[in-house]
């Protein structure tokens, strides 16, 4: 019974959300779904200063260059505390390690010491305020707040439905004009999504199944038991070029999916930067598809406004990992006097691409913001904003199952910062297929900047930055005559064979390419079931005496698809 009136609460939400107009999309557009709470009441964030080397022995902070922590230990000891642990979950030793090579990399510019970050959890009986007034006095303490809440994930109303950003410019960001460039389809790049409300299980995000899709931050929980946000941001870089569904800007990329929730440590986005870098080098991205509260009294901002997010940030740009972070869907101005000289709180730029949402329906106010999008001088690129088809939400096809259900209304700076993630995913691979090498992050954002079109002002004021085109920055430092237009030759002499009374092993011969290399797409029954670099395929969990059909298409680094190998058939037993 508690499920049906759950199920019927959402449809109706999601029906008044269908026809609001654009002026209720507002920093508080979702707060009849979720908690207006901001932070935690009994968790606090601190952090000592970069010049200290600050660890827990028995419960009390000790300074490994021999600061005095008794004034410290003193005040903490006097507080009520269930526990104190380390706000990075990565061991000290690593994090010193690449702390000390950043600091090489970077000329002795300053480098953040997540080493000295800690999280307090206070007794339900322990005045969180008064603890923290009593923490900012403390010698050597240079950052204490109360633990972030999860802000709900950007939402915004249905717009008429028009899908262009594979279009050429100016309207569109011309993504289909760049396919066919070496690696441009993102094979040299690896793309990590930090959010949750991802379904692994749809028709057209086959690589979101993949075993080491995952880099796990604590045990994921999603605190807002949804499944599509997630869903509709992967499709747009991710989703399979099938033949039905949607296409991905990047689908060679490989995906990582990383939980910024967990059971253990509630939302926790800062770590989940720290263990995405596990995984990722120089060139690779990170799209923080994540919005965080701002001040008291204004909405939501960039998450890189939380202290220790925007040191993860920094420690990641500073490695050479692209990071895309939405500019928020708050409405505001972060060039106000509340945000610092400069966004956050006065500090140097973090090396993150912040993208803003732009109009992409139509009419004279295309590329114009969108009323609900933040903006200023940190806002670098936009994105659509509006309009954007991609899988998830059942807008489209929602009769056919949660497992094929495709939107043509995703939006906000969720979808922006999307697709902008994936543009980046492109042009990094492009231009390391190229030249055997990689783009810094900032000089992607300027490419990004100097090559895309033009924000409109016609509407809305306050900056957001030009649309990237893809296309326009590719050729800035493509070197040849022509794109790659030659589609590999066949696979051959596919052979299907009984492995077990329930699983099928399938060979065949290799394609040749004037690139040098392909991957293989393995249909069963014209549905893509794998993709492989090798010879040779497992089919396994069949039904049994159950008759399947099998074919093999090669797919060369640009997108060039082969005509179809032979096709052979099995009877299971």
């Amino acid at each position: 019974m508690k499920n049906i009136v759950k199920k019927s609460f959402i449809t109706a939400l999601l029906l008044a959300l269908l026809i609001m107009p654009i002026q209720a999309v507002a920093s508080d557009v979702d707060q009849p779904r979720y908690s207006s709470k901001r932070h935690s009441d009994t968790t606090i964030h601190i952090k000592f200063a970069e010049d200290n080397e600050v660890s827990l022995t028995n419960g009390q902070f000790v300074s490994d260059v021999g600061a005095d922590m008794h004034q410290v230990n003193a005040k903490f000891n006097s507080l009520k505390i269930a526990k104190k642990t380390r706000l990075f979950t990565a061991s000290p030793e690593s994090i010193t390690a690449q702390r000390t090579n950043l600091k090489k990399k970077v000329g002795g510019a300053n480098v953040p010491n997540l080493n000295n970050y800690f999280r307090i959890e206070l007794n339900a009986n322990e005045d969180i305020d008064s603890a923290l007034a009593l923490i900012k006095e403390l010698p050597g303490v240079s950052e204490a707040y109360a633990e972030p809440l999860a802000a709900p994930p950007p939402i915004s109303p249905d717009y008429s439905p028009s899908q262009t950003h594979f279009n050429a410019a100016p309207q569109g960001m011309e993504i289909a004009a760049a396919s066919n460039y070496p690696g441009a389809l993102g094979d040299r790049t690896k793309i990590a999504d930090l959010e949750y409300s991802w379904n692994t299980s749809h028709e057209d995000l086959i690589d979101s199944r993949q075993a080491d899709t995952k880099i796990t931050n604590g045990t994921a929980k999603d605190p807002f038991s949804d499944t599509n946000h997630g869903t509709a941001a992967i499709g747009l870089f991710n989703g399979d070029r099938n033949g039905y569904g949607v296409n991905g800007i990047i689908p060679n990329a490989k995906l990582h999916l990383v939980n910024t929730s967990s059971t253990e440590r509630g939302w926790d986005v800062a770590n989940a930067i720290s263990v995405a870098q596990t995984k990722l080098v120089g060139g690779d991205v990170i799209l923080i598809e994540q919005q965080a509260y701002g001040p008291t009294g204004h909405g939501y901002v960039p998450v890189e406004w939380i202290p220790a997010v925007y040191d993860a940030i920094k420690i990641a740009t500073q490695s050479g990992i692209n990071v895309i972070e939405p500019a928020a869907n708050g409405s505001e101005n972060l060039d106000d006097t509340i945000y610092g000289t400069s966004f956050p709180s006065g500090k140097p730029d973090s090396g993150a691409i912040i993208i803003g949402a732009g109009a992409a329906c139509g009419g004279t106010s295309i590329h114009s913001r969108m009323s609900f999008s933040n903006y200023g001088r940190r806002v670098n690129v936009q994105g659509y904003g509006e309009c954007v088809t991609t899988s998830g939400y059942g807008v489209l096809n929602n009769i056919a199952g949660q497992n094929a259900w495709y939107t043509n209304s995703y939006n906000g700076t969720s979808s922006a910062s999307a697709l902008v993630a994936a543009v980046v995913g492109s042009l990094s691979s492009a231009y390391e297929y190229q030249n055997n090498s990689v783009l810094t992050p900032l000089q992607i954002r300027n490419l990004l900047i100097q090559t895309g079109t033009a924000q409109s002002t016609s509407t809305n004021p306050g900056n957001i930055g030009p649309l990237p085109n893809l296309n326009a920055a590719i050729l800035s430092f493509f070197i040849g005559s022509t794109p790659d237009t030659t589609a590999p030759t066949a696979p051959t002499n596919l052979v299907a064979s009984l492995k077990t009374q329930t699983s099928a092993a399938l060979s065949w011969k290799a394609s040749t390419d004037n690139s040098g290399q392909v991957t293989y797409k393995v249909y069963r029954n014209n549905v893509l079931v794998a993709t492989t670099t090798n010879l040779n395929w497992t089919d396994i969990g069949l039904a049994r005496k159950t008759s399947y059909t099998y074919k093999v298409l090669a797919v060369d680094p640009t997108g060039n698809v082969s005509a179809s190998s032979n096709t052979v058939s099995i009877q299971t037993r």
